[in-house]
Formats: structure tokens, C-alpha cells, sequence
């Protein structure tokens, strides 16, 4: 950005992933974890930096905004730090569970704190509900 002494760059992905940040199609456990990749929200090279990002299940209107850990002091990968659960219940937002069951559309979005045109989502649908997890897809 002209004049600010800093570069912007936009977001190189949000994604559901596993406790590893490895793309995940099935929610072990019935939880999940988000991973988002920005170079310009690790703002400290010297300490982990945190962002937030909004869940949100788009067929019963549940949200849950979660804060995201940098993975490493200058790594630009965050990662929620304890797994968001996944409960059939009805829809409270907030709550540090998402309300969801088959069928329904999950999104998580990404707005980087500095730059709110700097913004990514991604979606998954709860496919199944096997003994172990959630299949999404």
C-alpha cells in the first residue's frame, strides 16, 4: 500500500482442514479445524500472530467467529488451536459449536484484518455421518 511503509498481499487460502492443516474430507470426531494463509497478517516475525475467521452453516443460520494461532512465529499459517465442534442440535450462534447435520452447507470466511477487500471463503457440505465423522464434500 502507497505510503504505508507496508505490502499488501490478499490471502492465499482458507480451508477446513485437520489438527495438521491438511485438507480434511471427513471431520474426524465430528470437529474441525480451519486453516488460513496470509502472508501480510503475520505482522510480528517474533511472535505468533492471531486472525480471526466466521463459520457459518448457511441452511440453519448458525455462525461462530474463531480465532486462528500462527502455526510458528513467521510462518503466515494459522490454525484454530482447539477443534470446533459439530453437534446436530439446533442453531446457537456464538456458542464455540457448530449446529449442523447432513445436507447442510457449511462456508468459512476469511476477511484479513488490514484490507477488508481481502476476502476468501470456502465451502463444504456435511455429506454423511459415519461412526468416526462427518463426511463432507
Amino acid at each position: 500500500e502507497q505510503g504505508s511503509g507496508r505490502i499488501r498481499r490478499n490471502a492465499d487460502g482458507v480451508s477446513f482442514t485437520d489438527a495438521q492443516g491438511n485438507s480434511a474430507d471427513i471431520f474426524q470426531d465430528f470437529s474441525f479445524f480451519v486453516t488460513v494463509i496470509d502472508q501480510d497478517e503475520n505482522l510480528d516475525v517474533d511472535i505468533q500472530d492471531t486472525t480471526n475467521v466466521l463459520i457459518e452453516n448457511l441452511d440453519n443460520g448458525d455462525s461462530e467467529t474463531i480465532v486462528l494461532t500462527e502455526t510458528l512465529t513467521d510462518s503466515s499459517i494459522f490454525i484454530n488451536t482447539a477443534a470446533i465442534p459439530i453437534l446436530n442440535q439446533p442453531a446457537n450462534a456464538d456458542d464455540g459449536i457448530l449446529q449442523g447435520q447432513v445436507g447442510d452447507m457449511v462456508q468459512v470466511t476469511y476477511t484479513d484484518n488490514e484490507d477488508p477487500d481481502d476476502m476468501i471463503n470456502s465451502q463444504v457440505m456435511i455429506d454423511a455421518a459415519p461412526i468416526d465423522g462427518w463426511l463432507v464434500r
